[in-house]
């Protein structure tokens, strides 16, 4: 399943109904790795006040 996040619409995630995790799936392609790849666990941006 993917979801968009509450926060910004643009940041995809993948759910593993299994471990019940979110996963970080990379936006754009560069030399670092392709559209599409996951880069790792989702976290949510944490505002600073």
């Amino acid at each position: 399943m993917i979801t968009m996040s509450d926060s910004d619409k643009k940041q995809m995630r993948i759910y593993n109904p299994v471990t019940g995790k979110y996963y970080d799936v990379r936006q754009r392609s560069s030399k670092y790795g392709q559209k599409g790849q996951i880069t790792g666990l989702w976290s949510a941006s944490r505002k600073k006040e």
